[in-house]
């Protein structure tokens, strides 16, 4: 018998909402939390992989995903008789960055970013959650088609699946086609825990992509994945950009949304 995964209870989430809303901005955090934490902010500058974030009270720097640098803005003290002064801005405006590398307040590719983030950090998945962060090394004990995929930089789309399982099968079209349509950018990769002769055994539906195995489900314990298939998409800089079960209603996994992803992360 097949077993859906189960939907996550709401106890569970609304803890788990309650815990992100009293968190505070510390090194270590995810961006999408402390956008969500912070609101968008007065202005932000990039230089490469660095953004540096703005608001009156804080000025925030994150690295891959990562708050790396937290530097708190002090108000000046009153001058008693003195004109008023025009309104400057934060401290981030201020910092040493090359004029060519800055981002205007209204950047769109940053509101679009935040705006994903937002949508796809709200819904249900069965794992960990690790969007944002960077991904966990993908464990192989062995590749069952002709070559691994290269590394060259590509976006990898890791797909943890058994033949066991009906959802599984199902997702296999819409996976042969965003390998299709995106082979020459994004590694489209199929793995199981099953033996393999197992997996070879499957004849249909036939995968066009990617498969490999790993027996001991390393990488599937460590994401703490408990219904499959369960799928990440990680950015070449080893960041997770897109998870979760790809047939969930209203969020469901196509080329598509592996287009928005290319465009919302792939390097200039």
């Amino acid at each position: 018998m097949n077993l859906r995964p189960k939907p996550i209870r709401l106890a569970a989430l609304f803890l788990a909402l309650a815990a992100h809303l009293s968190a505070e901005v510390s090194e270590g955090m995810k961006e999408a939390d402390l956008l969500a934490l912070k609101g968008r902010p007065a202005n932000q500058a990039s230089v490469g992989a660095r953004v540096i974030y703005g608001w009156p009270d804080m000025q925030v720097t994150v690295v891959d995903g990562v708050v790396t640098k937290i530097v708190y803005v002090k108000a000046a003290p009153a001058q008693a008789e003195k004109a008023p002064e025009p309104a400057v801005a934060p401290a981030v405006a201020s910092a040493p960055l090359p004029p060519e590398k800055v981002v205007p307040l209204a950047n769109p590719l940053i509101s679009a970013r935040i705006d994903f983030v937002r949508a796809e950090a709200g819904k249900q998945i069965w794992a960990d959650s690790c969007l944002g962060q960077r991904a966990p090394r993908i464990h192989i004990e062995k590749w069952l088609t002709d070559r691994p995929p290269p590394r060259d930089g590509r976006f990898i789309l890791i797909d943890f699946w058994a033949t066991w399982c009906k959802p599984c099968r199902e997702a296999i079209a819409e996976l042969n086609e965003i390998h299709r349509q995106f082979g020459d950018r994004v590694d489209v990769i199929g793995l199981s825990d099953e033996p393999e002769q197992t997996v070879r055994a499957m004849k249909a539906p036939v995968i066009d992509y990617f498969v490999a195995i790993d027996t001991e489900a390393r990488t599937k314990k460590e994401l703490n994945v408990v219904g499959i298939p369960h799928v990440l998409i990680i950015d070449p800089a080893g960041i997770v950009r897109w998870e979760g079960f790809p047939l969930l209603d209203g969020h469901q996994l196509t080329p598509d949304v592996v287009q928005r992803v290319l465009d919302l992360y792939s390097t200039p």
